[in-house]
């Protein structure tokens, strides 16, 4: 793209972003603070060189400090170095003093970006400081990621011309004055780890408008999905609905033919006055995580618990069960994640991240992992996230849009499902009635799946 210009909402971003830090320390997403991940990564690699030891080094790789420590800890790359604080030392002494990156330096750490970023907040001035985290930017802006160290510093050189032409060095001369590469990473980690009712919160400002709120739209990970011919169902859901067909002792010749699922709601009340009173699901504790998943495997007025039923009889039980296996295995670690997925701070890309790197065995297609994932989110926060399940989604969208459903644990994918069901499904909803859900939206999916979707042979 080099210094091509973008499409207008991202370059309206990016101005806005250039107009907020200039006179902005610190937010969501973005530090230039003194405390900022560069100068906490310099000042805890010349601790750690003046004083080698693991505790030292814990200090060191961890994600307040380095985001791409995140994957395996200081644990792994001590693993890696069987326990060889001298050798490790003397490899951090090189990434520091060295003047160009060494690829070499890569096959001694569990993750390669983990090296860029270290190489690029301890060389901030001449080297990209680059982690996972600006490579989802680089894809929300529409740009591609490099593969190799190489292929990334020509993507970021790229990048910067069109920065440099819109935003130019917006926090040069102000008291919270960083290294333009840091200014440019925290850019891409903002767009990366923040939810769009964030951004536009932190950058729409009152006296200047700015197109924002569609600047995914102009990218890969969000496009425009339009239902059409759908009318009549949704028609045939809300009469349905308001004439109580939805429960176990409704009438049977609506639009649902007799099938109900009242018991959904009785779960989400469940979540509210049982899950969301006993646990703060932002921090919950490795001791509460046994109780915790025992009170959400709840059954309500059906026979089986609501989990398991949603995520398909028999094999939901299977991988119900092999997710409290697996979450019990480190009630520590899953206590973190899972406060993680549910934390509306962060962007749900990266949170459904962090839950398939440790539930991702469970499930090999992806798309069941998907729902699990799915589910522990559309009871917590209801009027956010849809529950996904592939064949409704391929059933309906396959229907009713020009939109091909793809399999596996595409979380670009669900993040575009996800806003067609809340733009396009749930306001027609709210219209009628007072506490409309996407579990409604599943429903109206569901139903339409198995009562009105030609079945293939």
């Amino acid at each position: 793209m080099g210094s091509e210009p973008l499409g207008p909402r991202r370059q309206a971003l990016l101005e806005a972003w250039g107009a907020h830090i200039a006179t902005t320390e610190a937010g969501p997403g973005f530090d230039f603070s003194p405390e900022n991940r560069t100068a906490q990564t310099q000042k805890q690699v010349e601790a750690f060189l003046e004083n080698p030891s693991t505790e030292q080094f814990e200090s060191l790789w961890t994600y307040e400090v380095l985001a791409d420590s995140l994957v395996g800890g200081s644990q792994a790359v001590l693993r890696q170095w069987n326990d060889d604080i001298d050798g490790l030392t003397e490899r951090i002494a090189a990434i520091r003093d060295a003047d160009s990156y060494h690829r070499r330096w890569e096959r001694s750490f569990p993750k390669q970006t983990a090296v860029w970023e270290l190489y690029g907040r301890l060389h901030p001035d001449s080297a990209p400081v680059l982690c996972s985290e600006c490579n989802r930017g680089f894809d929300l802006m529409g740009l591609e990621r490099g593969a190799s160290f190489t292929a990334a510093t020509s993507a970021w050189d790229e990048f910067v011309k069109t920065y440099e032409n819109i935003v130019g060095y917006a926090t040069q001369g102000t008291p919270h004055e960083v290294p333009r590469n840091h200014e440019i990473s925290e850019f891409l980690q903002f767009i990366a780890t923040q939810d769009d009712e964030t951004i536009l919160g932190e950058l729409q400002s009152d006296e200047t408008y700015r197109p924002l709120s569609r600047w995914r739209q102009e990218g890969p990970i969000e496009s425009d999905i339009e239902i059409r011919g759908h009318e009549t169902h949704l028609e045939g859901y809300v009469t349905a609905k308001k004439n109580g067909a939805f429960t176990d002792e409704g009438p049977e010749d609506m639009w649902n033919g007799g099938h109900w699922e009242s018991w959904k709601q009785e779960y989400q009340q469940h979540m509210e006055s049982v899950i969301k009173q006993r646990y703060n699901l932002t921090d919950l504790q490795a001791d509460e995580i046994e109780s915790f998943l025992d009170d959400l495997n709840e059954t309500m007025s059906i026979s089986n618990p609501v989990p398991s039923h949603m995520l398909g009889g028999r094999q939901g039980g299977i991988l119900w069960s092999g997710f409290k296996d697996r979450s019990l295995e480190d009630p520590e670690r899953t206590a973190d994640v899972l406060s993680y997925l549910y934390d509306e701070n962060e962007y749900i890309g990266i949170r459904l991240d962090r839950f398939a790197e440790l539930y991702g065995t469970l499930d090999e297609g992806g798309g069941g992992l998907l729902s699990l994932a799915t589910i522990l989110l559309t009871f917590a926060y209801p009027r956010k996230y849809v529950f996904y399940k592939w064949s409704l989604m391929r059933s309906f969208f396959g229907d009713f849009t020009e939109y091909e459903v793809g399999t596996g644990y595409d979380t670009d994918q669900y993040w575009k499902l996800n806003l067609a069901c809340r733009e396009q499904l749930l306001p027609v909803m709210d219209r009628e009635f007072d506490e409309a859900t996407l579990l409604d939206v599943h429903s109206l999916l569901y139903v339409y799946h198995n009562k009105y979707a030609e079945k293939e042979e």
